[in-house]
């Protein structure tokens, strides 16, 4: 099975996340391990601006922030994750939209195939500084939705979810083969 990153359509994005604030003190970091959120009532609003009065469906992917109709989509597929409410408002406008959910995908998995991806490491760490070429092991034989250990902030698809969400305004699709920022 091919498997793919979401990546954010930067040419028909209506709204751009400028920032992120919550009542919890690391929202990136939290939103990457793959853990459940351990604060009680998370509390999440987001900043925005936009040149035009729609939004599309995905407004980022990192973190993943997605509109009621994705988030079905999604949680369709029985993935394990977490959904949070956010607040979006407008930074100029001072417009507040609802409707929009933050997702912290619980599927974290060591899925980097060493010998065949093209890394190289910091000196003396296992800390990636570069990728030319990422080749994932049979890990990810049964994820449908994941992100990968080593990687931060990525979420990874199955060709079977990229089909679910042909149609979805905000985001495209690269070949995990092709992944090669850090």
């Amino acid at each position: 099975m091919k498997y793919y990153t979401i990546n954010l359509d930067a040419n028909n994005s209506t709204a751009f996340i400028e920032e992120i604030q919550s009542n919890m003190s690391k929202v990136g970091k939290e939103f990457s391990k793959g853990e459940k959120i351990k604060f009680k009532e998370p509390f999440f609003e987001a900043i925005y601006t936009t040149e035009s009065e729609g939004f599309a469906d995905v407004l980022s992917v990192s973190p993943l922030i997605v509109n009621e109709k994705t988030k079905n989509i999604i949680e369709a597929t029985g993935v394990s994750m977490e959904f949070f409410d956010i607040l979006l408002k407008g930074k100029k406008s001072k417009v507040k939209k609802t409707g929009y959910f933050i997702i912290n995908i619980l599927n974290n998995i060591n899925a980097i195939d060493y010998e065949k991806s093209k890394i190289e490491f910091y000196p003396e760490t296992d800390i990636i500084n570069s990728m030319s070429k990422l080749i994932l092991n049979n890990t990810v034989s049964s994820n449908e939705i994941f992100s990968v250990e080593k990687i931060k902030r990525e979420t990874f698809i199955s060709s079977n979810i990229k089909e679910l969400l042909k149609g979805t305004t905000g985001l495209t699709f690269k070949d995990s083969t092709e992944f090669s920022k850090i």
